[in-house]
């Protein structure tokens, strides 16, 4: 869910979400205890597990700091959005909601029929979630990221004094900073979690003297906010999906397809069976129902905390969830994909053109050069860059 990368110049700190535990998949076990430790399961949700930070012995390499007479002088984030709702894709929000109403209609229609066991919860269940926006919870990972921003680099970037919480709009001599620009895509679900990280970096809510209206958030007086139009054909490095045609014509549905025609039926067919054991007379569960289970208890984590979804599986049945969306996002936009590296280019143009101090006037990429020409939207020499 959330992709998070910070790039400290000097000290190059890498920040990524935590590796899946090793993969020993067999094709459809009976034979597995089922895994209820929220904690695991949550990590084999693929983009939509909640961040966390990998374990310091990961790479196998001991953290010493910072190289005597080293300082970071520059921070790059990259991060996008935190816990959303499902898409409206045929095999996300779409499968889940098809899901939940055949679910409500069967009970709504037969009030004596009853699903057993496990999955007694269904018998009231109704499906409660929309489509592709953030979560409350979301907002909330979004305001510590923020937090956790500024106390990791923000302090030093800025040579915060003693006890200081949040950027400070002033220098020691009570002039003014240059402000910081942020850049997000006009993408509801981005622009959220911008507002939300800088409610945590920038702190208004949590001033010494309190303030109520959040006056100096509100009035632009902190930072400055590029945002960048999503879901036309504008170039637009941080959806570059849609100045990609090509991308729309032959490939952007490849993982999806793949995942949810090929790749579930190999391992759900043994919890499919599961289900259907404790499923009433006149209802039975498909491949793609039992996958929407698996989807809907990642999900409900995502917004309401809990899910009665998210004990129903084994830890193979988990870990092969999670290939599911290794499968979707490889070949939808990383290396499987045919247009794959061109979305990425004008984002690894633009971050050589802040780490050169230069100004990008043509673009032969997603760029959209009239926001690269000029220092009000693309400043140079910034001591951090926030990108959603």
């Amino acid at each position: 869910m959330i992709s998070l990368t910070y790039l400290a110049v000097a000290a190059f700190v890498g920040q990524t979400v935590a590796a899946p535990r090793s993969l020993k998949w067999r094709r459809q076990s009976t034979n597995e205890t089922l895994l209820t430790d929220i904690n695991v399961i949550s990590q084999y949700w693929g983009q939509v597990s909640p961040y966390r930070d990998n374990e310091d012995s990961y790479f196998g390499v001991d953290d010493v700091g910072l190289p005597d007479g080293c300082q970071i002088e520059q921070v790059h984030s990259l991060q996008r959005h935190a816990q959303r709702f499902p898409t409206s894709s045929f095999d996300d929000g779409l499968n889940d909601e098809h899901f939940g109403a055949k679910v409500y209609n069967f009970t709504s229609a037969n009030p004596d029929a009853a699903f057993t066991g496990p999955l007694a919860f269904l018998n009231t269940y109704q499906y409660q979630m929309g489509e592709s926006f953030l979560t409350n919870i979301g907002a909330a990972t979004e305001f510590t990221s923020g937090v956790t921003f500024w106390n990791r680099y923000g302090r030093t970037l800025y040579n915060a004094t003693v006890g200081q919480l949040q950027y400070n709009a002033s220098f020691a001599n009570a002039t003014a900073r240059p402000k910081p620009v942020l850049r997000t895509t006009g993408q509801s679900r981005i622009e959220n979690s911008q507002i939300s990280w800088a409610l945590g970096f920038f702190g208004p809510s949590f001033y010494e003297t309190p303030q109520p209206g959040l006056d100096n958030f509100a009035n632009g007086s902190l930072f400055d906010v590029v945002v960048i139009p999503e879901g036309g054909t504008e170039n637009n490095t941080l959806a570059s999906y849609d100045s990609c045609f090509e991308d729309d014509l032959q490939s952007s549905d490849l993982g999806d397809l793949d995942l949810l025609f090929q790749y579930v039926p190999l391992y759900i067919g043994a919890a499919t069976a599961r289900m259907n054991a404790y499923a009433p007379d006149g209802f039975t569960f498909t491949n793609n129902d039992t996958y929407a289970m698996q989807s809907i208890c990642a999900y409900e984590n995502g917004y309401i905390g809990m899910s009665d979804f998210c004990n129903l599986f084994t830890e193979q049945e988990w870990q092969a969830f999670e290939q599911t969306l290794d499968i979707e996002y490889y070949y939808d936009y990383s290396f499987g994909s045919p247009t794959g590296r061109a979305q990425g280019l004008g984002y690894q143009q633009e971050l050589l053109a802040r780490l050169t101090n230069q100004y990008i006037t043509s673009s032969n990429s997603s760029i959209n050069s009239s926001i690269t020409n000029n220092a009000a939207d693309f400043p140079l020499g910034s001591p951090f860059y926030g990108k959603f």
